[in-house]
């Protein structure tokens, strides 16, 4: 009766319906290339780490990076170290990314390669590296252009199913 004779009455069955959400800070192509690098977030041992890793590098060619994404030092075991990487990964750089994608831990082939390349990365110990995440992504180099046109495809429709409706990408 308040909105008026003219109203459109729709029975949602119990359904809430809600302004679509906007995320402001959302870091949508490291999202859209997310199936393109190994994905660590599962992983609860270092163990289990290290034999994905070592998976994953047999899969590719000598010299190429090894990318993973999503280490979390609060939900494994602990981290691995830069010794277990370079034995996991022995013929390849290897970058493991936190999931914070702030926070880098690289096996000694890795840090070889971006000094080759002029490319600075403190040592926190074990291969550590806080920051500097830009600078060692565009050293490295982008995925091949379907991986992120396809991904970007999968991420719109993960996000439109949560309810976001608009992003601002934080890259």
């Amino acid at each position: 009766a308040q909105a008026g004779p003219r109203a459109r009455v729709l029975d949602l069955d119990g359904a809430v319906v809600l302004p679509g959400l906007i995320d402001p800070h959302l870091h949508l192509f490291g999202l859209a290339t997310r199936d393109e690098h190994l994905d660590l977030r599962e992983l609860r041992r270092a163990r289990d780490v290290l034999a994905r890793v070592a998976a994953w590098a047999r899969a590719l060619a000598p010299g190429t990076w090894v990318r993973a994404e999503g280490l979390d030092e609060h939900t494994l075991d602990r981290l691995p170290t830069m010794a277990e990487l370079d034995a996991a990964a022995p013929r390849h750089p290897v970058r493991l990314r936190h999931r914070s994608r702030h926070v880098s831990l690289l096996n000694r082939r890795g840090r070889a390669w971006l000094a080759d390349r002029g490319v600075v990365v403190p040592d926190h110990g074990g291969g550590l590296v806080v920051g500097r995440g830009a600078v060692i992504s565009g050293a490295i180099g982008r995925l091949p252009a379907p991986a992120p046109a396809g991904g970007l495809a999968r991420v719109g429709r993960e996000l439109a199913a949560l309810g976001v409706t608009t992003v601002a990408d934080a890259t």
